[in-house]
C-alpha cells in the first residue's frame, strides 16, 4: 500500500475536546473500594440475585459420558455477574445451601465440545452468602490507609482524580484516531491486492489461534454473533486496508518531515518503556509481534500523531 497523494495533516481544524467527568465510572470506582472490604454472612435462607455462591458441577453428555472440563469443578460466583451459564444462575435462584439438584439443557452452541447437544449438569450448593456492603463513611476510608486519604471527600477527590486521568487517556486516543482518519480520508492510494490478502490471511488465522485456546470454533463464534463468513471477511478486510493505509501515511508523512528513528533513540525509548512495565529490554522486544522493527515503527507512528496534533487549529465550541 503506497500513499500516492498526501491529504492536509498541518493546520487541521478540529472542535475543541472538552474533558468531563465519566459518572459511571466514578461511581464504579467507588463501589469497587467498598466491595473490597465486603462482608461475606452465610445465609440458609433462598438464593437471590446478588448473593454469593460456592457450588460445585459435574456434567454429563447425551451418552452418560463425563464432560471432563467440567468434573468437580467449584465456582465462586455472583448471581446475576454471568460468571457462569445464565442458566445455572436461574436454577441456582431459590435454591438453599446444602441443596443438590440436576439440570437439563442444550450445550451452548459457542463450544467445540457437544455443542447444541442435551447435556445435564448436577449442581450442588456448598455455601450460599449475603453480601454486605461496608457504609462509605470517615471510619472506613481511614481503615483503608491510604496515604493522605482519611475522610470520605477526601476518597471521592483522589477516585475523581483518578477517572479523570482515564477520561483523559480516552480522549487522547479519540483525537488521535479523529485526526488520523482526517488524513487518510484525503489521501490517494496505490492498492495492492496481493499485500491486502496476504495480511488478510494471518490475521484470521490469528484470529482462529485466539478462538482455539478457548475451544471455540470461528463457525460457533459466527453463529453467536449472527454473522455470515462473507460479512466476517469483509470486516476484516475493511480493518486490513484501514491499517495499511494509516502505516503508509505515517511514513509519508515521516518522509516529508525528516522523521528519523535512530537505533540509539529507539533502544533509550524502549528500555524506560520496558522498565515502566518490570521488564528487561530484550523481554519488551520479543513481547512486540514484530520484534525490534515493529518497536520502531510503534515510536515513528507516535512521533507523527505528535507533530499532527501539535498544529492543530482547536475550534472553540
Amino acid at each position: 500500500m503506497i500513499c500516492s497523494s498526501l491529504g492536509k495533516y498541518i493546520a487541521l481544524e478540529i472542535p475543541l475536546p472538552v474533558l468531563e467527568l465519566d459518572e459511571e465510572l466514578y461511581n464504579q470506582k467507588i463501589n469497587e473500594i467498598l466491595e473490597s472490604k465486603i462482608k461475606l454472612i452465610t445465609k440458609h435462607t433462598p438464593i437471590k440475585e446478588g448473593d454469593e455462591v460456592l457450588v460445585k458441577i459435574n456434567g454429563y453428555d447425551d451418552k452418560d459420558k463425563e464432560i471432563t472440563f467440567s468434573q468437580g469443578d467449584i465456582y465462586q460466583t455472583i448471581i446475576g455477574n454471568r460468571q457462569i451459564l445464565k442458566e445455572f444462575e436461574q436454577a441456582l435462584i431459590g435454591r438453599t445451601m446444602g441443596e443438590s439438584f440436576t439440570i437439563h439443557l442444550s450445550f451452548p452452541e459457542e463450544q467445540n465440545f457437544n455443542a447444541g447437544k442435551p447435556v445435564r449438569f448436577e449442581i450442588s450448593v456448598m455455601v450460599a452468602y449475603d453480601r454486605i456492603l461496608p457504609e462509605l463513611t470517615d471510619e472506613f476510608v481511614a481503615s483503608l490507609d491510604i496515604d493522605g486519604v482519611t475522610t470520605v471527600e477526601q476518597l471521592k477527590s483522589m477516585t475523581k482524580a483518578h477517572v479523570l486521568e482515564i477520561n483523559r487517556h480516552c480522549l487522547d486516543e479519540t483525537l488521535r484516531n479523529t485526526v488520523m482518519n482526517m488524513v487518510i480520508k484525503t489521501s490517494n492510494f496505490e492498492i495492492d491486492e496481493d499485500e491486502i490478502r496476504e495480511k488478510l490471511n494471518t490475521k484470521v488465522l490469528e484470529f482462529n489461534e485466539i478462538l482455539s485456546i478457548d475451544g471455540i470454533s470461528l463457525e460457533s463464534h459466527l453463529k453467536a454473533m449472527n454473522m455470515t463468513n462473507d460479512e466476517f471477511l469483509h470486516e476484516f478486510r475493511e480493518n486490513v486496508v484501514h491499517q495499511l493505509k494509516y502505516r503508509s501515511v505515517i511514513n509519508r508523512i515521516a518522509e516529508l518531515e525528516s522523521i528519523i528513528i535512530t537505533d540509539e533513540e529507539a533502544k533509550h525509548i524502549s528500555s524506560e518503556v520496558a522498565e515502566n512495565y518490570d521488564l528487561t529490554f530484550d523481554e519488551f522486544i520479543l513481547a512486540n509481534p514484530d520484534g525490534y522493527e515493529g518497536v520502531k515503527k510503534d515510536i515513528l507512528r507516535k512521533k507523527v500523531v505528535e507533530l499532527i496534533i501539535s498544529n492543530i487549529n482547536f475550534i472553540e465550541g
